[in-house]
């Protein structure tokens, strides 16, 4: 086994190093330390292995290096993908990088795009201008491509002499007859006399000329070949052709560089080979003009015979034939081509050719499907998902989506996303699609929530980019959050107060600032003493802050422990509906709401522009201001604003007010990620005196029950959260994981919350903080402390600790290296605790340990002696080292025996303390004399010590061999002390050996005790292994009960069958009975052959078996009678229990229909209370209307007031002026009427009036002659058309009207120097208010 584990076998190279024959997939190098290309990982950390890198399958193998073997980031794609997982198309290419991985290149033309970038999913390319197509090869409709501009431009076909708007790809107009020119811009009638003096020449066939050529570099009578359509010219060097023009319609064998031959008149054709319309007798110098003006010139080609124009009839000509429309006098009717199975029959209207369709069909002939169908002639709905479906394609009333006929695809939503790259200083526009499918009802990979209110149709996942796949969460309910909870979102009863500050949150203050129910009121005079800056904002409480998790009933402790951990799953929150789990994230698409008052002396000041909610909150390295503008509530109006948590509409605090710039949703999700502080504007008007603000609350989601009144939550993102990541965002870390924050300005950007790592806790532990990554738990009382409350402990296993649990615990010793047996218990000296005298002890070289705190009097490497002054034997079991204890003024300054406690007496002292005096010595104050005279020379005490004295020596000096018998009692008894003190006193008996014979003993005890410890072990097993086959008693006993109750049931099936063949039994059957007799002569002759066989021996024998039997069955009784009996009993009880069992299941299903009765009781009553809500809720809304317009009433009353009152002011106003006019009017008449006199003499003198009069004579004779051209066109029009009179009048009537236009302009010039005059004089008398 390879040092990390990854290798079943080694071996040894020739340096005797260590070489892994079999490293498993994903790992290299001679050990397996390293992961292999396409993995990462740290194989080398105790914990770690190789994983693949998540890189969609796009990596360049081909290139070492090409992902991060640490993070796993994938650093080299495979051409044509890019990104950090490579799952993106690189620019230049398009596709799904991800499931089809088809990115391919967008091949966009480089003369018909901006750029050779194309749309990364769609492959659009970005087009100039009057360009189209995916790649940008082709020009718009009435467009063509220009090889000198290298521009498409515009074919400028006239309306009137074009047949269609479209050109060639030379910009050549096809043009009607009678019109001529590239943009057939040109009547033919102008150029009659020329065109008739060239029809009587004949158009010699001249040799062709090659010596001369035009500008596509080809000779004379020859033309290079346009390129062919989407290749704007990349094939015009392709050689020349001969034009090829008919001799005898052509006016020359040139033609341009389309091919298209100069034409004759009357003639057409590209080779000018045909008569034209209205032409016919094609022969050499053209053709020759019909005579048929009445018919449209409509003539039979060869013979020019008058012929009514196509589908026409009619003695005129003059009506369309059956099933055709839009008469023509030149051109005929057209064929109504109605289709056979659109449409309700063949006729169409004459005026519009509109087809009379049947239902699902629609178009001109009812050749396409009608709006919501597809698939012609079959024409199936479209079935468009309208919350996915562009709304272009709806009709608003019907709610049916028009699709592709083809495919039936609907057209899904898409936004146009507007960029600016660098490299091209052009602005791009790209189509973001979030919605797919044929139907539009499916979120793109990567989006989820398809909503119908969200322009894109679906949002895309943040998961703060831990992945980038999630869906929308389910089983989330929207709620108001109120005081039930835990952790409010809503003021709690004691929060009476908010505070008041400025806008830059650098004052506060809540002087002047009251409860009066329910609203919160602030008196604005008392709060300017405090804060001098206005706007002033309301500070929402700590609830609304922060990460917020609230807990509502924890069904259990292991609940709450797997919540701390953050272990609980989504599939736990659905199941338990009493746990609510929310953050401030659980908010996002809900409702922020509050109510809002305020009086001032002027509706309108400058805080009136402020932003009315303001909120700062992000990620520890991304915080962010976001703020929301709103409509001003009116003074002395309650006003409710109900502000949506989504990023729409929502503002940056440091944009421009004129930029229309929204938050991102990444930016958003960031801010309700950690909530810092929200402020909501309480200044509003101009001198405002009181502001109020009440019912505050924002939703959150919950898991619950969806009903009316609790509506489903939607725009929560649940997220496919990576291994090491949890929650519906993927915000945190699972347990055994910490996050590793991303280095600012790094090559490879991580999650925005950071990486989510494996904890490094040296093999001893499985979790670590997720934020410090030490090896700790985090547990404690939420319900006491609060929300997000803890203390820590420390969770090293295998007598580790520390914070990545790198060293062995207080009174272990070893090298931490990942194995469970790292650190090993100090034995100091013995591990039991009644002789570990240390509680630590540290490493002493490799393999050994010193001990480190042993107590007083106790010494040695291990604690195993005493110290000086102390005796005892602590390496013995029960042993320990006890202070001597020695008489200080008997015994000497020296410490006593280690081993039995002896003191060292001093002369005359006696006694294992030395607190005794020898015979024949005395204490004295401290010392013990031997001096009989000097201590006891008195009268009493001295006779009878002497009198003791001799009688010793006379007892000493007894012969004991004469005739008294000797005291042999006395002498045994002494003699066997002697025996006894010499056994003492032996070799034996001294004190080394007594400390091996101790020591023996000690080691004996130490054997037993480990055996103890195993059998302990073993009869723990044992236990364990007990309580197992306990469970499994049980769960067997579980089955018989089921086997019981199966096996009554076949019991009960059984007695029904044989009820049923009783009743068949009953029934008599003669077939049955012939049957029975046949049955019972064969019997009554077996019967006959067994009683004429002899059957002794096989007696013997069958006695001899039972006799046998009858033994072996005492036995079984002896053996298995107890077991049997209690089988027997326990069955009983089994019995008993069951019938108690269904005694009580019996119960529940009384207390079930009870409860079943109440509920629909309750739901009888709940439909009722919700009809007398809604019946509440409509009277609510018609008294709320009422209200409203009687205010909008009242207003426009107001209005009407205030503009009468201006009105009344201007009158007066313009009374005055006229008043002060009417004085200065009189002196100053008479002068003008002298001025006036001056002039019309002097208008007299130039003749002025005659010249009117001329100009008027003269329109009289324009509207004369234009009378008479009238005449002319309807005389025209029934009889023939004389184009040279025409022509004649036409000229007529505009030198008519040019001298007309001549005298105009010279009477205007006329009256308006004479104006000028006027107003000359006019202002010498300061009268410049007069207007004529």
């Amino acid at each position: 086994m390879s040092v990390l584990g990854f290798s079943p076998t080694c071996h040894l190279d020739r340096s005797l190093a260590l070489i892994c024959d079999k490293c498993p997939v994903g790992y290299t190098g001679p050990r397996c330390e390293r992961c292999a290309e396409g993995y990462f990982g740290q194989p080398s950390v105790p914990g770690g292995s190789c994983q693949p890198c998540q890189c969609n399958d796009n990596l360049d193998f081909s290139i070492p290096g090409s992902c991060d073997s640490l993070s796993g980031s994938c650093l080299i794609c495979k051409p044509g993908t890019t990104g950090r997982y490579c799952e993106l198309c690189a620019d230049g290419y398009f596709g799904d990088a991800v499931d089809a991985k088809n990115c391919q290149p967008c091949r966009c033309n480089v003369n018909g795009s901006f750029s050779e970038i194309c749309h990364a999913r769609t492959g659009q390319c970005e087009c100039k201008p009057n360009v189209q197509g995916r790649r940008c090869d082709e020009c718009k409709p009435g467009m063509w491509w220009d090889p000198e501009k290298r521009l498409c431009v515009s074919c400028d076909c006239s309306p009137v002499g074009s047949v269609t708007l479209q050109c060639d790809v030379t910009g050549r107009c096809v043009c009607k007859p009678g019109f001529l020119g590239k943009q057939c811009n040109l009547g033919r009638q102008v150029h009659r006399q020329q065109e008739q003096s060239q029809r009587a020449q004949r158009v010699l066939g001249a040799p062709q000329s090659w010596g001369s050529s035009h500008s596509s570099g080809c000779p004379r009578g020859a033309h290079r070949p346009a390129a062919p359509p989407k290749t704007f010219g990349v094939q015009s060097g392709r050689g020349c052709v001969p034009c090829n023009c008919n001799s005898f319609g052509s006016k020359s064998f040139d033609c341009e560089e389309s091919g298209q031959c100069w034409c004759q008149p009357g003639v057409m054709g590209k080779k000018c080979d045909r008569c034209a319309h209205g032409y016919f007798n094609f022969q050499e110098g053209g053709c020759t003009a019909c005579d048929c003006s009445h018919l449209g010139n409509n003539c039979d080609s060869k013979t020019g015979r008058c012929i009514c124009p196509p589908n026409t009839i009619g003695e005129k000509c003059s009506k369309c034939a059956p099933n055709t429309w839009g008469h023509s006098i030149t051109t005929g009717c057209k064929a109504c081509n109605c289709s056979t199975v659109g449409s309700l029959g063949f006729q169409c209207n004459i005026n519009t050719g509109q087809c009379k369709c049947r239902p699902k069909f629609s178009g001109a002939r009812c050749t396409e499907c009608n709006r919501g169908h597809w698939n012609f002639p079959y024409c199936t709905p479209c079935d468009c998902f309208l919350p996915g479906t562009d709304g272009a394609t709806c009709d608003a009333e019907t709610k049916k989506c028009s699709c592709v006929d083809q495919t039936g695809q609907c057209s899904c939503k898409f936004i146009s996303l507007v960029t600016s790259p660098l490299w091209t200083r052009k602005t791009l526009i790209f189509p973001q699609v979030n919605v797919e499918g044929v139907h539009c009802d499916r979120c793109q990979p990567g989006k989820f929530g398809l909503d119908a209110k969200n322009p894109l149709g679906c949002s895309s996942c943040y998961c703060f980019q831990a992945t980038s796949q999630c869906s929308e969460a389910k089983g989330l309910i929207r709620t108001r959050v109120s005081e039930e909870l835990l952790s409010h979102v809503t003021l709690k009863p004691e929060q009476t107060i908010l505070p008041l500050v400025d806008e830059a949150l650098q004052h506060t203050t809540t002087k002047g600032i009251v409860f009066q129910r329910p609203e919160i009121v602030a008196n604005m005079d008392l709060v300017r003493q405090d804060l001098r800056l206005e706007p002033f904002y309301w500070k929402l409480p700590e609830q609304f802050e922060g990460k917020k998790v609230s807990i509502r009933t924890l069904k259990s402790r292991e609940t709450e422990i797997k919540y701390i951990f953050g272990i609980l799953s989504f599939a736990d929150l659905s199941n338990l509906p009493f746990l609510l789990l929310f953050c401030q994230l659980m908010a996002y698409g809900g409702k922020l709401k509050y109510a809002i008052y305020f009086e001032a002396r002027e509706e309108t000041g400058f805080s009136t522009y402020n932003p009315q909610v303001i909120i700062q909150g992000g990620t520890p390295t991304h915080a962010r201001i976001i703020i929301r503008h709103m409509a001003a509530p009116l003074i002395g109006q309650l006003t409710r604003h109900e502000i949506e948590m989504t990023e729409k509409e929502w503002k940056y605090y440091s944009d421009d007010p004129r930029i229309s710039r929204t938050v991102t949703r990444e930016d958003f999700l960031d801010v309700l990620y950690d909530i810092h502080y929200i402020l909501i504007k309480a200044t509003y008007g101009n001198i405002l005196r009181q502001s109020r603000i009440s019912e505050i609350s924002m939703e959150v989601a919950e898991p619950g029950p969806i009903t009316a009144a609790t509506p489903p939550a939607h725009l929560i993102e649940r997220c496919d959260c990576p291994p090491g990541y949890s929650g519906l965002s993927c915000e945190t870390c699972m347990p055994g994981f910490y996050r590793l924050r991303s280095e600012p300005g790094g090559r490879t950007p991580g999650p925005t919350l950071g990486t989510c790592v494996p904890c490094q806790c040296n093999g001893h532990s499985s979790l670590c903080d997720p934020e410090t990554s030490k090896c700790q738990v985090f547990t404690g009382d939420f319900r006491e402390q609060g929300p997000c409350d803890h203390f820590s402990l420390q969770n090293c296993q295998h007598h580790t600790a520390g914070d990545f649990c790198e060293r062995c615990t207080v009174g272990y010793y070893g090298i931490v290296k990942g194995l469970p047996n790292d650190c090993q218990p100090c034995a100091c000296p013995l591990i039991s605790s009644s002789n570990n005298f240390s509680p630590s002890c540290v490493m002493d070289g490799l393999d050994d340990y010193r001990c480190t705190a042993c107590p007083r009097g106790y010494e040695g490497q291990y604690c195993e002696r005493c110290a000086p002054g102390y005796t005892g034997s602590p390496s013995s079991p029960g042993g320990s080292c006890q202070e001597c204890e020695c008489d200080p003024h008997g015994s000497l300054p020296v410490p006593c025996d280690p081993v039995t406690g002896l003191c060292t007496c001093r002369p005359g002292a006696t006694g294992q303390k030395c607190d005794g005096c020898e015979r024949w010595h005395a204490r004295e104050s401290t010392e013990c004399l031997s001096s009989i005279r000097k201590l006891c020379g008195d009268e009493c005490t001295g006779l009878l010590l002497g009198d003791l004295a001799r009688l010793e020596q006379m007892a000493m000096s007894m012969n004991l061999t004469g005739p008294l018998p000797a005291p042999y009692k006395t002498l045994y008894g002494l003699e066997n002390v002697t025996q006894e003190l010499k056994h003492l006193l032996s070799p034996q008996r001294a004190p080394e050996r007594l400390i091996q014979l101790a020591e023996g003993n000690l080691n004996t005890l130490m054997t037993e005790m480990n055996e103890l410890l195993t059998r302990a072990t073993k009869v723990t097993a044992d236990g364990e292994q007990t309580g197992q086959d306990a469970e499994r008693t049980n769960t067997r006993a579980s089955s018989l009960r089921e086997f019981i109750k199966e096996l009554a049931q076949d019991a009960e099936a059984v007695n029904e069958k044989a009820v049923k063949l009783n009743e068949t039994l009953g029934t008599p059957d003669k077939a049955f009975e012939r049957n029975l007799q046949g049955l019972q002569k064969e019997i009554d002759q077996m019967m006959t052959e067994l009683r004429r066989k002899n059957l002794d021996s096989q007696k013997e024998v069958a006695e001899d078996e039972l006799v046998a039997a009858e033994g072996l069955l005492k036995k079984v009784k002896k053996l298995f009678g107890e077991s049997r009996g209690k089988n027997e009993e326990m069955e009983k009880d089994l019995q008993e229990k069951l019938a108690d069992y269904k005694n009580k299941v019996d119960d529940a299903r009384d207390l079930l229909r009870e409860a079943t009765d109440k509920i629909r009781e309750a739901n009888r009553l709940s439909a009722a209370n919700q009809k007398n809500m809604t019946a509440l809720e409509k009277k609510k809304e018609a008294i709320a209307s009422g209200k409203r317009q009687t205010e909008d009433t009242l207003k426009e009353g107001n209005d009407i007031l205030d503009e009468a009152n201006r009105l009344a002011n201007e009158i007066n106003s313009v009374i005055d002026y006229v008043e002060d006019i009417q004085t200065k009017l009189p002196p100053m008449s008479e002068e003008l009427r002298d001025k006036i006199d001056d002039l019309s003499r002097e208008m007299k003198g130039r003749k002025l009036a005659e010249k009117v009069s001329q100009a008027e004579s003269h329109a009289a004779q324009l509207n004369d002659s234009s009378a008479v051209l009238d005449g002319i066109l309807d005389e025209a029009k029934n009889i023939s058309f004389n184009a040279t009179a025409a022509f004649k009048a036409y000229s007529n009537i505009k030198d008519y009207i040019d001298e007309a236009e001549k005298i105009a302009k010279e009477a205007k010039g006329l009256a308006h120097e004479a104006t000028k005059l006027i107003l000359g004089e006019l202002e010498t008398y300061g009268i410049n208010q007069i207007r004529f």
